[in-house]
Parts: structure tokens; sequence; C-alpha cells
């Protein structure tokens, strides 16, 4: 009797401690031989030079693939280097604009879909420790199982898997996180770290002065601008973080790690050594300062940053009637309502500079709030 079978593989590929590293050569042969798509979801990635060979023998077979990533984004696991965001920065110098990222944070997942006609999967992370390395900075080396396959109802499984998880509604762009942007730099783990000694101990370690007027002046390391932004760390210690808020055409260096100088209106100061700037053109003396503010004003400017993510308040039908905004500058905070009319068609995000012309002032609920008058207007300066 002659026995049939279907013509298809899979193998076993563990990873037992630092003796076996079968799973990270599956990884390499499959994605050099990838020639349209390859979808990932890992969770935490720190593998840095050991993946990068394999993604440019792709490129190098075919220029036009594509890399789909979806990965999580959490400032712990920054802080504790259980994931750098520089492996994805190194990833998007080798694919352009054909390498596109979303973070997820619920995915605890591992896999790896090639051509709709391949899948890794298994419990190792894209990390030393998950695969092997003998690295000895690596940490404590893992026991792990991982499968791979060319199963075409398998592989359909996990291209499908892919799609829905990459489709739903907790899956967000990677480049339109403030947490990302300040995150694009070399230096990735100590951006956000909340120093807990004295404040002029941090200062004094830093080219750092702050005038009388305001107006602070700071010497650090370009880490990452766009057209309006950029953030500067650090020459000394690395958590401490300049955000400046302006135009960066004229910057006098566009390279990352560079030395820059940056000179703004002191807006916000977090944990003792986040601060935000914002171009001194931006700010105008016919502008109130926050803490200024008091009930009954008739008529009054503010420009200040929303430290926030707006919150929409909906009608039965879904339509967005009020929307509140903790707006903030270097004095004080308040809470701006806008309602129906008032509420502009360019996006409002967490981080955007916001200018009020015509407002006025009230105490709703014992808290002071800032309303647009009918002849008011808003208008998003920088980060719509």
């Amino acid at each position: 009797m002659l026995f049939q079978r279907d013509d298809y593989v899979t193998e076993f590929l563990p990873t037992f401690l630092k003796e076996d590293r079968s799973y990270l050569r599956k990884i390499h042969e499959r994605i050099s031989y990838a020639q349209n798509y390859i979808y990932i979801i890992y969770p935490w990635i720190t593998l840095g030079e050991e993946l990068v060979t394999a993604f440019e023998n792709a490129l190098s077979n075919n220029p036009n693939l594509e890399v789909y990533l979806i990965t999580k984004l959490q400032r712990e696991d920054v802080f504790r280097r259980i994931h750098q965001l520089d492996d994805v920065e190194q990833w998007k110098s080798i694919f352009g604009d054909r390498l596109f990222v979303k973070y997820n944070n619920h995915v605890h997942s591992k896999i790896i879909v090639i051509d709709d006609s391949e899948m890794i999967l298994g419990s190792s992370n894209l990390t030393g420790s998950g695969l092997g390395s003998s690295r000895e900075n690596e940490g404590h080396p893992q026991i792990e199982a991982n499968l791979y396959t060319d199963d075409p109802s398998a592989v359909a499984g996990g291209s499908n898997f892919f799609a829905d998880v990459w489709n739903h509604e907790t899956s967000k762009e990677y480049a339109e996180d403030e947490y990302v942007l300040s995150c694009k730099s070399h230096n990735l783990s100590g951006i956000f770290q909340n120093y807990k000694g004295e404040f002029n101990k941090i200062t004094k370690r830093e080219d750092i002065t702050f005038s009388n007027n305001g107006i602070v002046d700071f010497k650090g390391n370009l880490a990452f601008y766009d057209e309006n932004k950029m953030y500067l760390l650090g020459n000394t210690r690395k958590d401490i973080a300049v955000k400046f808020i302006g135009d960066t055409e004229n910057l006098t260096t566009s390279h990352i790690g560079e030395p820059l100088e940056v000179s703004g209106k002191l807006m916000d100061v977090k944990g003792c050594c986040e601060f935000t700037l914002m171009d001194p053109d931006l700010v105008d003396d016919n502008y109130a300062k926050i803490s200024e503010l008091k009930s009954d004003l008739a008529r009054v400017n503010v420009i200040g940053m929303v430290s926030k993510l707006p919150r929409e308040i909906k009608d039965e039908s879904g339509r967005v009637y009020l929307v509140l905004i903790k707006l903030v500058d270097d004095t004080g905070s308040v809470t701006l309502e806008l309602w129906d009319d008032n509420i502009p068609r360019e996006k409002i995000k967490k981080g955007s500079i916001v200018e009020v012309i015509n407002g006025f002032t009230k105490i709703y609920n014992g808290e002071l709030r800032l309303g647009l008058r009918k002849d008011g207007n808003i208008e998003i300066i920088r980060g719509s």
C-alpha cells in the first residue's frame, strides 16, 4: 500500500539556553529569500546587527520588498533595554518608505509571515536571550520553542491573523505618537527617566542657562527633528531632554547625535529633566499667561500647549458637540472648551501648540475654564 502525503515542511526550532541558534538561522535563511512581503509581529526587539544582513540580502534579491512590523511601545521596556527602537530605525534606514510600522501594546505573539507562503512562530523574541546569543550582555538565557511551516492552511491563518491585528483599533500609527517622536535617538533609554536629585544638580552638569525673560539656551545633541519640532539630549546626562517647537528649516546640522544649540521660551518642565521650549517668534506680549487668568474675563488671548489627549463629548447619535482641551504654559494650566462650530477641522493632538483669540473665562464646577466668544478664533500653530 502506498501512502501519499502532502509535500509540506514543518520544523521544530528550539532555543536551548545559548547552545542552539537554529531558530535564528532559520529566520536569516527565510528572510534572505523573501520576494514580496514580510509580516512581523514581535513585542520586543533588541537583536541589532544580527538581523541586518538578512534584511540586506532580501533587499538585494528584490528592491521592491516591503516589510510590515507590529511591535510594542512602552516606556518601561525602553528604560530596561528589553526593547530598543534603534533596531526599528536601522530597519528604516535599509527599507526607507517600504517599511511600515504600527505599535500595539497588547501584542505578545511572535510571528513572521513571508510572501504568504511561509511562517515562523513561537515563544522567542527578537532578542539575544530569546535567540541564543553568545553575547555576555544579553542577560539571562532562555529556553524557547518555535516552529517553521509552509503548510498553506497554517500560513493563511497567520496572514489573516496579522491583518486582523494590523487593522485593529488598538494598533496605532508609529510616527504619530509623541512618545515615539521623542525616542528616535541613539540614547533612547534615558529620555523620560525622572532624576530624583535636586534640580540644580542636573542643570549645572549641562550647558543650559535660564534668562530673566524666560528664554532658555541649551547646547545638546540632536536626537530627532521634523519641520515643526526637534529633540536635543544632554551631553553628560542622557536623561536631560529638550523639545523645541518651531521652524527647524535652518538647523546648523541635520545629523543625529551631532551638537546643536537651541534657544526658546520655556513652556513646560516635567520630571526635572524634560523641558519644552517654543520659538520666541511664536510668543507675543499680547497673550496672557495662564496663571494670570481669572473668572469673568470678557476678552483674552492665550497661547499654550495641549498637555493631554483632547476629550470629546458626544451626543446619542455619536456627533461630537464639545471638546475639552487641557492647555499649559510655563505658568500653569487651564481647560479650554470648544463647542460645535468652534471645533477646528484640523486634528488637535497632544503636544499641539494652539492660539486662542478673543476668549473668555468662567468657573464651571469649581474649575476655571477658557471659552471662545462668537468673534473668537482658535488656530493650531504647530502639531496639527
